[in-house]
């Protein structure tokens, strides 16, 4: 039996049915048709804020990320986020996979090194090309609010752009080339997102090798080449993130929770949480709600 472990509390303004939204950050924030961006919430759908001027914090999966200069945050879908601004100004862009589909065909969203990744952090300090970001995203904004002929083709092609100017930005080439060949960093975030998509269900190394067409032992040294870390780490890791999106966004117990995951033994579980965390998973939920 498939379990099911989100609720997403949270769709595109105005329950449009575009599948992409782009709306300024102060209004986002400080208008009345955004989400919340003090509470923690999910998405469904991919998320993007560029944060061009202000100061303040982006929390993601129970990580603070301080905000002082231009940065970039990559949301990927059941990722829970919230953010405390001070003044932001920017974007924020939305999407889901449905709109980039080019040619009867998906556009792979783990080419992308900023989504799935943990080859680097999912944010993106801005140092140069700030104007020709500002340039790509007046541009759709302006079209957006319109509805012109050729008005989607026009926003998934400046979509593409922006994400392929964002890769440059982000230095994929300096990643590969510093630790793995480009062909192995593929396999890793792909991989990546195959644990995303089966890691309540699947935990064993066999059944990702068997998807990526290589052996288990191949793609071990891969990953632990490339990132430092075993498959069954990445595995682990992905389970423990959720089982915090779980104990902090949801009113499941701890049993339920374990349950969810597809932990037969709470006990078990209860080892795990605390050997990798140091903390109960009760103690953990306390803790971090006393704090936010």
């Amino acid at each position: 039996m498939q379990k099911k472990i989100h609720t997403f509390e949270n769709s595109f303004a105005n329950n449009n049915d575009f599948n992409l939204d782009i709306r300024k950050i102060e209004d986002t924030v400080f208008g009345d048709n955004g989400s919340c961006s003090d509470t923690p919430h999910c998405h469904d759908f991919y998320y993007i804020m560029f944060v061009f001027e202000g100061d303040g914090i982006h929390f993601a999966d129970c990580i603070e990320h301080k905000i002082s200069e231009p940065t970039v945050f990559f949301v990927t879908p059941g990722q829970c986020h919230s953010f405390k601004p001070d003044v932001f100004k920017g974007y924020v862009l939305s999407f889901k996979l449905d709109f980039l589909i080019l040619d009867q065909s998906e556009v792979k969203l783990y080419d992308y090194p900023f989504f799935h990744t943990t080859l680097r952090e999912p944010k993106l300090k801005l140092t140069d090309k700030v104007e020709n970001l500002k340039f790509v995203l007046d541009a759709m904004y302006d079209e957006f609010k319109e509805n012109n002929y050729g008005k989607t083709k026009i926003l998934r092609s400046s979509l593409e752009i922006l994400l392929i100017e964002l890769t440059r930005m982000y230095g994929i080439e300096e990643v590969e080339t510093e630790h793995i060949s480009p062909i192995d960093s593929k396999r890793i975030r792909t991989l990546e997102t195959l644990i995303d998509q089966h890691f309540i269900e699947e935990r064993k190394v066999s059944f990702y090798a068997d998807k990526l067409n290589i052996t288990s032992r191949h793609l071990n040294n891969v990953v632990k080449k490339g990132i430092g870390k075993s498959i069954s780490d990445m595995i682990q890791e992905r389970v423990l993130v959720e089982a915090k999106r779980m104990l902090l966004y949801s009113q499941d117990t701890v049993s339920e929770i374990a349950w969810k995951l597809n932990f037969s033994d709470k006990a078990y579980f209860h080892r795990l949480f605390k050997t990798q965390t140091n903390r109960t998973p009760e103690g953990f939920r306390e803790k971090f709600l006393k704090v936010h």
